[in-house]
């Protein structure tokens, strides 16, 4: 049934009754046009891998946010902040590793 045409000025109620019904059966949907219905496959949604690495990144900016707010306030006490820094190190390493992993 996929391909299937129900034209709006020939309207049979009966195939279009039976094309959705298999449709709902069949990972499959109506779709409406101009002039006619057509039966076409639900194609699933995939992110491109720009989208998928631009959720990694707004991650872990979340992340380097809160490691941000230590820093400062660690240097405005003059307190020491190596291990801040180490924290920031390994952060930014994962982010990289998981922006690689992306296809």
């Amino acid at each position: 049934m996929l391909g299937t045409i129900i034209y709006k000025n020939n309207f049979d109620a009966e195939l279009y009754s039976n094309c959705a019904l298999w449709a709902n059966n069949n990972n499959a949907e109506l779709v409406e046009r101009e002039d006619c219905y057509v039966v076409q496959a639900i194609t699933k949604y995939e992110p491109t891998k720009v989208e998928k690495i631009a959720d990694i990144k707004k991650y872990y900016d979340a992340r380097f946010e809160t490691l941000d707010q230590a820093l400062l306030r660690r240097r405005l006490a003059n307190v020491p902040y190596d291990d801040l820094q180490a924290q920031f190190k390994k952060l930014n390493a994962e982010m990289v590793a998981k922006i690689k992993e992306v296809k």
